[in-house]
């Protein structure tokens, strides 16, 4: 059997006020391609497909356009779920009728967990389907107070899930977890507030793939059959070494699943920049990429006016700066100790500076800051003028 998985699609995302409809369009435009090219037997998107639980006009347009493309068009089966970004009630809307279109959708935990049978030349091959299992309600639907967090409620998922696929048979569970023991980024939302979000990659033991949502960047977790096809796009700074793929899956007769990762260029990229400014206006000229999102992180030591003016007009996309300024390695922030009270003001700058530069001021330095102290205190200027 031949699977292709996406997942996080996160239609409606703003990057820094932002919108990326386009940038989404264009890479989903590839993704039917792929499903195109590679004529899979299903399409497994284990959720936040929409980034809002209730989702912009452009954003269940850009949805619709898709899923027609691939399941009408194309006649694929596609099998959705919800992830953590969406409500289950608004995104199960209208699921039985889409169901007669080859599209599937399943938002809500429910007693007895989904299971679809599907079918190649080798028999059977059951897809078990995990929404985003929040602990409160995995409480209320099995009315078990014990499931007190993520890892507790997707075992229980999973136990029941389990009778639901004869003994032996090819199974593939698809889920919307942070699983233990994956790589994480700046742009996915905490699962919880306070205490652990993570499951337990050992309840997924015995299936003979996992199609796991939530992550961002592509990775196995544990064993190569337990894989995270990552986002369509970067979607923070942080995932700016990312490469974005989908994931095709092909299953053999016995449940061994060989996994291929499949490029999803994007329209623009999200890239760092390391260096001063100056350097960085001088590459620009030779940059044949400027229209991608760049975060410049600055290598100057002396002040500089109104920097990210200066930087869009090389890079009109540009979105973040940050200095880049030495410290000191974790717990070696020393201080003066003490009253600070009772210390003099220049005695805690100097301290200050030393900590988080890891050097001492110059003497020059010095002087001005001594300068500038005399003037704050005084309301004149070093040598008497107001």
């Amino acid at each position: 059997m031949r699977i292709l998985q996406s997942s996080d699609w996160h239609l409606g995302r703003l990057f820094h006020q932002h919108s990326l409809i386009e940038d989404q369009s264009h890479v989903l435009a590839r993704f039917v391609e792929i499903a195109r090219e590679t004529k899979p037997d299903v399409i497994l998107l284990p959720g936040d497909l929409f980034d809002r639980p209730v989702p912009s006009v452009d954003a269940i347009e850009l949805f619709e356009d898709t899923i027609a493309e691939l399941a009408l068009k194309l006649g694929i089966r596609v099998i959705g779920s919800r992830g953590n970004h969406e409500n289950d009630s608004r995104f199960q809307f209208g699921a039985r009728f889409f169901a007669k279109a080859n599209f599937h959708l399943v938002g809500e935990i429910t007693e007895q967990p989904t299971v679809f049978e599907l079918a190649d030349a080798h028999g059977p091959v059951y897809v078990g389907v995990i929404p985003y299992a929040v602990p409160s309600i995995c409480r209320e639907v099995f009315k078990d107070e014990s499931l007190t967090d993520h890892d507790k409620a997707m075992a229980a998922v999973i136990t029941r899930l389990r009778t639901r696929i004869p003994a032996g048979g090819r199974s593939i569970v698809m889920a919307h977890a942070y699983v233990e023991g994956g790589r994480g980024s700046e742009s996915e939302r905490e699962l919880t507030v306070g205490g652990s979000g993570s499951v337990d990659v050992r309840h997924f033991d015995g299936f003979h793939y996992v199609a796991l949502g939530h992550l961002h960047g592509p990775q196995h977790v544990g064993r190569k059959s337990v894989n995270y096809a990552g986002s369509i796009l970067k979607y923070s700074f942080s995932e700016s070494e990312h490469k974005k793929s989908a994931s095709l899956i092909e299953m053999d007769e016995k449940g061994g699943c060989r996994v291929e990762r499949i490029p999803l260029p994007a329209k623009r990229d999200v890239r760092v920049l390391h260096g001063k400014l100056v350097d960085i206006m001088a590459g620009a000229t030779g940059d044949p990429c400027r229209g991608d999102f760049i975060k410049a992180v600055l290598a100057d030591e002396g002040a500089l006016f109104d920097p990210m003016s200066e930087l869009r007009q090389a890079y009109p996309y540009a979105m973040e700066i940050e200095r880049e300024v030495p410290f000191l390695p974790p717990g070696e922030l020393k201080g003066l100790g003490g009253d600070h009270q009772a210390l003099a003001v220049g005695d805690i700058l100097k301290s200050f500076y030393r900590d988080v530069r890891g050097t001492d001021l110059t003497p020059d330095e010095i002087r001005v800051m001594d300068d500038a102290i005399t003037t704050l205190r005084t309301g004149q200027m070093p040598g008497g003028s107001a």
